[in-house]
C-alpha cells in the first residue's frame, strides 16, 4: 500500500459503505503504524479509532499501536477538555457584557456534529462578533490573562486579517476574535456581513447561550473556508468535517438555501465543487440528486478529481514550483511576451513597492528598492530560472502541475 491507498482505506472506515469495508485482519503491523501515522497527521487517529471499534465487535490491532491510538485519544480529551474549560469562562464573560458571539468551526462542530467532543482536534478558539464590539472584546480578554505578541489598532487590524491576532493565555489555549468569515476582509460589505447574524440560530454551547450558523450557512461556509484558507490544503479533517455535517443534517438541508448563500459568499463553484469532492471521497448519496441544477458553468469531473489528487497527495512527488516561474515559461514561447511579463514582476509600481517594503509612497528612497527587489527576485528565483532555461524535465513536470492548479483557482474565483 502506498500513501494514497492508506488516505483511502482511513476515509473508506471512518465513512464506510458496504462495497468499502475490508476487515482489518490482514494488515500487517507495518501497515497499521502507517496508518496510524497518516491519520494522526491528518487530525483523524482518535475518530478513526473510534469508528472502526463501532464497526467491528472483534477487532485486532497490533498491542504497540493499540496504545498509540489509546495515547492519542487520551492526550485529545485532556487537551479539548482544557479548551472547553477556557472556552465556558470567555462565553459566560462575554454574555455577561452583552457581547453577541457566534462560535465558529471546530467548538461547535466537535460538540453538536461528531458523537462526542473528544474526537475531533481543535488548534484555536474560533468566535465571531459584530465589528463594533472588538475593542471591548479585546479589552475582556486581555483583563482574562490572554496575550496579543502584537498589538495594533483596530481598524488597522480589520484592513489586514478577517480576525484579530491571536490571544493566547498561559495554559496555550488560543482564541480567534472574527468580525468577517470572508478570505479578504473587504470581499463584503456590512449589509452582508449583517446577514451572517440573519443566518445564525441560537443554542447552548459550553453552558452558554450562543449563536452558531445554520446547517445550510455552515456547510457553504466550510466549504469556502477549505478553499480559500490552504487551496484545500487544510488535509482531510476539513473534509471529514463537510462530510459529518452533511450526514449530521441530511434530512434537513435546504440546497436552494445552501446555494442561495454560497452565492452571498460569492462562493458557488467552490461550494459546488466541494461537495461534490466529499461526495465522492466518503461516498455520500444525497436522496434525489439535489444539487443538479446548481451545477455552474464550466464544471467537469476533471475538477473533482483534481481536487481529490492534491487532498489524496497524488502531486506529492512533483518538484515544487512557484507561480510566478510557471508564468516565466508560459510566456517564453515569444520573447516579447516574457520580457514584458518579467519586467511588470520586476519593476512594481510605488504603491506597490510602498506595500510590500513599508517605506512612504512620496519617499524620494523608494526609488532605490527597485535594485533591492531585483535582488530578492534572484535570490529567490534563480535556481527555478535556470531550470526553466535549460528546459529541465522535471521543472517541465512541475510546470504544468502548477499550470492545472492555476486554471482550476482561476476557474474556481469567478
Amino acid at each position: 500500500m502506498n500513501h494514497k491507498d492508506y488516505l483511502l482505506w482511513i476515509i473508506n472506515h471512518i465513512s464506510p459503505t458496504d462495497n468499502q469495508i475490508h476487515s482489518p485482519d490482514s494488515l500487517s503491523s507495518n501497515d497499521w503504524l502507517n496508518i496510524f501515522n497518516i491519520a494522526l497527521e491528518e487530525g483523524l487517529a482518535v475518530y478513526l479509532y473510534y469508528c472502526l471499534r463501532q464497526l467491528f465487535s472483534e477487532i485486532i490491532i497490533p498491542e504497540q499501536i493499540n496504545q498509540k491510538f489509546v495515547k492519542a485519544s487520551q492526550n485529545l480529551i485532556a487537551k479539548n477538555t482544557v479548551i472547553f474549560h477556557e472556552m465556558e469562562k470567555v462565553l459566560r464573560t462575554l454574555n455577561d457584557n452583552d457581547i453577541p458571539v457566534i462560535v465558529l468551526k471546530g467548538a461547535y462542530l466537535s460538540t453538536v456534529i461528531y458523537p462526542h467532543n473528544g474526537l475531533r482536534p481543535m488548534g484555536d478558539i474560533d468566535l465571531l462578533v459584530h465589528k463594533r464590539d472588538l475593542k471591548k472584546v479585546r479589552t475582556i480578554l486581555l483583563d482574562m490573562d490572554y496575550q496579543q505578541k502584537i498589538q495594533l489598532d483596530i481598524e488597522m487590524e480589520c484592513e489586514r486579517s478577517r480576525h484579530l491576532r491571536p490571544f493566547i493565555n498561559d495554559k496555550s489555549v488560543k482564541i480567534e476574535i472574527h468580525w468577517t468569515i470572508t478570505e479578504k476582509p473587504d470581499q463584503l460589505n456590512e449589509l452582508a456581513r449583517n446577514k451572517y447574524w440573519d443566518r445564525a440560530q441560537s443554542i447552548r454551547i459550553s453552558n452558554n447561550d450562543v449563536y452558531v450558523f445554520s446547517a445550510e450557512y455552515l456547510i457553504a461556509y466550510l466549504c469556502y473556508h477549505s478553499y480559500y484558507c490552504h487551496f484545500f490544503k487544510l488535509g482531510l479533517k476539513s473534509f471529514c468535517d463537510i462530510a459529518e455535517t452533511l450526514r449530521h443534517f441530511q434530512h434537513e438541508i435546504d440546497f436552494n438555501k445552501l446555494f442561495s448563500y454560497s452565492f452571498e459568499l460569492n462562493s458557488n463553484r467552490i461550494v459546488y465543487t466541494t461537495l461534490c469532492v466529499v461526495s465522492d471521497l466518503f461516498g455520500l448519496r444525497l436522496p434525489g440528486n439535489p444539487m443538479s441544477k446548481f451545477k455552474p458553468e464550466g464544471f467537469n469531473q476533471d475538477r473533482v478529481d483534481s481536487v481529490k489528487g492534491w487532498i489524496l497527495g497524488e502531486f506529492d512527488e512533483v518538484p515544487s514550483c512557484d507561480r510566478n516561474i510557471a508564468n516565466v515559461w508560459n510566456n517564453s514561447k515569444t520573447g516579447i511576451g516574457m520580457l514584458v511579463y518579467v519586467s511588470k514582476r520586476i519593476f512594481l509600481s510605488k504603491l506597490e513597492l510602498s506595500t510590500k517594503y513599508n517605506v512612504p509612497v512620496n519617499s524620494v528612497k523608494i526609488y532605490i528598492f527597485h535594485l533591492v527587489r531585483i535582488k530578492d527576485l534572484f535570490f529567490q528565483y534563480s535556481r527555478s530560472l535556470f531550470r526553466v532555461i535549460l528546459n529541465n524535465t522535471e521543472m517541465k513536470k512541475s510546470i504544468k502541475t502548477i499550470n492545472k492548479k492555476s486554471e482550476l483557482e482561476d476557474w474556481l474565483s469567478i
